[in-house]
């Protein structure tokens, strides 16, 4: 019969073809070493990235220019777009998925050490005010190795959370603050009453 075409078999077990996750980590292995490390380095801050932050944090960084030339040839290879936000110069994933890709091919060591030291450079530009990123850095102490500064942090992040009534939001970073303090062996009774009051709430 023309016009029509029969697939015969299990579909199920048809092999599909190349995730888009493939395709993107294909892209990626072919940049240079060096602009590959630069943009594991930008996903581990996340989908959005300060170029100021990007040069304080990256581990093979030398020259200002360097790094430009590299920014300009993942922009044109459409990884990233750059943005002009509150004067600072800012960069964008152009992808959620590249973002996730990129940083996922880091070792589980390196996603930790770099978080560390996010954190720190953060912590430190921010002294006065940490108030203002302390979502930020509840977010990059959690991924580190530093406990204790992902468990003040994160206690910290779920009280403003709480104050501002996004119980949800406060719930999620106390049920993280316990998991870090359990591993701490450090757990008090007055952070388990305050995450069940939150949830009879």
């Amino acid at each position: 019969m023309y016009g029509q075409c029969r697939l015969v078999g299990d579909l199920d077990k048809l092999e599909m073809p190349d995730t888009v996750q493939k395709v993107v980590l294909a892209r990626i292995d072919r940049l240079p070493e060096a602009e590959k490390v630069t943009l594991k380095v930008a996903a581990a801050i996340g989908r959005s990235f300060q170029r100021d932050l990007l040069e304080a944090v990256h581990p093979w960084m030398t020259t200002k220019i360097t790094l430009s030339d590299q920014l300009t040839h993942l922009q044109a290879e459409d990884f990233t777009r750059q943005e002009i936000k509150e004067n600072d110069l800012d960069f964008l994933f152009k992808h959620a998925i590249t973002q996730e890709v990129a940083y996922e091919t880091m070792l589980y060591s390196q996603r930790r050490q770099l978080h560390a030291t996010i954190g720190a450079v953060l912590e430190s530009r921010h002294d006065k005010n940490a108030g203002e990123i302390i979502d930020l850095l509840a977010y990059h102490y959690a991924r580190s190795n530093e406990r204790g500064k992902a468990l003040y942090y994160l206690q910290r992040a779920g009280q403003k959370a709480l104050a501002g009534y996004a119980n949800e939001a406060a719930i999620s970073y106390f049920d993280e603050a316990l998991i870090v303090a359990e591993e701490m062996a450090d757990v008090s009774e007055e952070d388990l009453k305050q995450i069940e009051a939150l949830r009879e709430s």
